[in-house]
Formats: C-alpha cells, sequence, structure tokens
C-alpha cells in the first residue's frame, strides 16, 4: 500500500519513517536507539522531500526500483539500520556495537527480492542490548 502523508523533517527516498508523536502525525525518520515509538517504521519513503511537504510512503509489497537501485543483494533479509536505511544482520549488529548504544530496537524490514526492490514486511520493533548481540 502507498500513503501520502506530511513529513516532519526533511526525508531522503529510501529512508524508513515512522509517525512523530505531538506533531499531528508527520513522519519522520526512523530512530532505532529512540523510543518504541520513534523505532516502529511504518513504511519507506518513495520520494525526497523536505519539512511540511507531502512523502509518499510504501508500508508493504515491493518498494520502487528507484528506492534502492543496486544497493541490495536479492534474498537477503533487511532491518531498519541506525541511518533509517535498510541493513542486512552483519551491518546491523556490527554498526550498534562499534557506536556503542546500550540499548536499541531492531525490527526486521523485509527481504530484497533483488538488488534494486525490498520486498517490505515490517514487524513491531524488539528491544534488544548491542553487545549481546556479537
Amino acid at each position: 500500500m502507498r500513503i501520502s502523508l506530511v513529513a516532519y523533517e526533511d526525508l531522503a527516498i529510501g529512508d524508513f519513517v515512522s509517525i512523530t508523536e505531538g506533531f499531528a502525525g508527520r513522519v519522520s525518520k526512523t530512530n532505532i536507539v529512540g523510543t518504541f515509538i520513534e523505532a516502529n517504521a511504518i513504511g519507506v519513503a518513495q520520494n525526497n522531500t523536505s519539512a511540511g511537504n507531502v512523502v509518499i510512503v510504501a508500508t508493504d509489497g515491493p518498494t520502487i526500483t528507484a528506492v534502492y537501485k543496486d544497493q541490495l543483494t536479492g534474498g537477503e533479509n533487511y532491518y531498519v539500520g541506525l541511518n533509517s536505511k535498510p541493513v542486512d544482520w552483519s551491518t546491523y549488529k556490527q554498526s550498534l556495537v562499534a557506536s556503542g548504544y546500550t540499548e536499541a530496537y531492531m525490527q526486521p524490514a523485509g527481504t530484497a527480492g533483488s538488488n534494486d526492490q525490498l520486498a517490505l514486511d515490517l514487524h513491531p520493533p524488539i528491544y534488544v542490548i548491542p553487545s549481546s548481540l556479537i
């Protein structure tokens, strides 16, 4: 499904987005080291936009090919990463441990159908202690 929402902050194509509390349901980049609400991605931005403007958000199914052009590995499972972009399991673990975070959330995002498309299958975030992921 594709929905049109208003951006709370500047968003880039491919950013995972979450509903921002207290700002009339606007969306911001998903923050996996923030609160549960901030870490709960509802979908992926399908276009670039600036704060206050409309962003098209894919909530399930395949992303459009322009979103992750040649950035994915077909068949690989992806998670919401620190930079609000999809990362594989190894990158997810390494980035959290290397950054020194003591707590975070892990949210499975889906499986890459090709090097261009992510088949979105978002699950609720799970609280994790990064040092235990090694």
